[in-house]
C-alpha cells in the first residue's frame, strides 16, 4: 500500500512510573506521622519534602544535546525518541542540523527506499554577512533568520513549505496525528529560543520577509540594481550618485510590513520606487495619517497593500521617500 501524506500536526502520553526516591518519600512520611515525637516528626517531614523535591528533579528528563562545530542543539527527551536528528558536518550550504519525524521517514522508506524529505520538521544553518545579504534580496519562503553571533555569522531556521507527514495507511495517519502536531508545535514554537539559550554569544534577530523588504534589500545590497524614484512633480529620477542607504535603511531595518485589505488603499498621490527589469514597483502613499501604507505592484496587475510598522514608532515611510526624492532632484541640478 502506498504511503499516505497529510498536513496534520500532533502527543503520546507518558507511562507513569515511580522512582526509588519517590518510594523513599512515602516511607519517610509514614514514619514521621506515626512513630516519631512531634519535634522529630517535623524534622522528618522536612526531610521528606526535600526528598520529594529531589524525586521531582530526578524524574525530569534532560534534553538530548547534539553538537556541531561548537554549537549545541537541545532536543527535549520526550521528542528525541520520536525524531531523527542529523548533524551535518562540513555542509557546503552551511547547514548544521536537520530534524525529521522518525515514523514518517520509516513509512516513506517502505514505499520507496530512495525517498527523501519525509517527516522533515526543521533545519538550522549558519551563513556569513555576504550570504545573508543575498538571501534578503530574494524570496525567503521556508527560511527565517533568527539569531546572530559576535563573529559576523547569522543563523537561519529552515522549515518545509509543503506536506511532509507520511504513514503507511489512513488509519495510521489518524492514529499518529497528535504526535505529528506535537512535534510541529515544538519545531515552530520553542526550538529556536532553546538553541539561542544553549549557545553563549547568540542573540535573537529577525528580518521582515515581505515583497516590500525584498525589493528594499536589493537597493541596499545590490550595487548595480536598477531603480528610479518618482512623483508627479519631476517624474522618474535615477540614483544620480546619491547613496540610497540613509533613506532605505530606515525603511528596512526595524520595519515590518503586514498585508491589509485592498479597500484600505489611501486616496491621492504617492512616491513610486520602480524596478524596471523586474517590472515591479512600490507606491508610498502621501495622504496625511496614511504615510505608512505601501502598495506592491508587479507586472501591472498583481497588487498587494501593506501597512508598515516601525520599531521606533516615529518613522513615516512616505516622508522618508520624499526626502530621498528631493536628494535625487538636487543631485541632478
Amino acid at each position: 500500500m502506498k504511503g499516505k501524506r497529510m498536513d496534520l500536526r500532533l502527543g503520546r502520553k507518558k507511562r507513569r512510573t515511580f522512582s526509588a526516591a519517590a518510594v523513599s518519600v512515602a516511607v519517610v512520611s509514614a514514619l514521621a506521622l506515626f512513630s516519631a515525637p512531634p519535634c522529630l516528626a517535623e524534622c522528618a517531614q522536612n526531610a521528606a519534602a526535600g526528598l520529594q523535591e529531589g524525586a521531582g528533579l530526578e524524574m525530569q528528563e534532560k534534553d538530548r544535546i547534539y553538537e556541531n562545530e561548537g554549537l549545541r542543539l537541545p532536543v527535549p527527551a520526550k521528542y528525541d525518541k520520536l525524531v531523527l536528528t542529523d548533524v551535518l558536518t562540513g555542509d557546503a550550504k552551511g547547514m548544521l542540523f536537520s530534524v525529521a519525524e522518525k515514523a514518517s521517514v520509516d513509512a516513506a522508506k517502505k514505499e520507496n527506499a530512495n525517498y527523501k524529505g519525509a517527516g522533515w520538521l526543521f533545519g538550522i544553518g549558519r551563513v556569513d554577512e555576504a550570504k545573508l545579504r543575498d538571501m534578503l534580496c530574494m524570496d525567503m519562503s521556508g527560511m527565517e533568520v533568527f539569531a546572530k553571533d559576535d563573529r559576523g555569522n547569522h543563523y537561519v531556521f529552515y522549515h518545509p513549505t509543503d506536506v511532509r507527514y507520511v504513514r503507511e495507511s489512513r488509519e495510521a495517519m489518524q492514529r499518529d496525528m497528535d504526535q505529528w502536531s506535537m512535534l510541529n508545535g515544538w519545531a515552530s514554537g520553542t526550538a529556536k529560543a532553546a538553541f539561542i539559550r544553549e549557545n553563549a554569544g547568540l542573540v535573537a534577530e529577525s528580518f521582515d520577509d515581505s515583497q516590500v523588504s525584498e525589493l528594499l534589500a536589493r537597493v541596499l545590497y545590490r550595487p548595480n540594481q536598477e531603480y528610479t524614484v518618482s512623483t508627479l512633480e519631476y517624474g522618474p529620477m535615477s540614483p544620480n550618485g546619491v547613496d540610497p542607504a540613509p533613506y532605505v535603511a530606515p525603511l528596512f531595518y526595524g520595519a515590518s510590513y503586514r498585508m491589509v485589505q485592498e479597500d484600505e488603499t489611501p486616496d491621492g498621490e504617492y512616491v513610486v520606487l520602480s524596478f524596471p527589469k523586474e517590472n515591479c514597483r512600490l507606491d508610498f502613499f502621501l495622504l496625511s495619517g496614511k504615510e505608512n501604507y505601501v502598495r506592491y505592484v508587479c507586472d501591472d496587475k498583481h497588487a498587494v497593500l501593506f501597512l508598515a510598522d516601525f520599531a521606533d514608532k516615529e518613522t513615516r515611510a512616505s516622508t522618508v521617500m520624499k526626502k530621498w526624492y528631493a536628494a535625487l532632484v538636487n543631485a541632478k541640478k
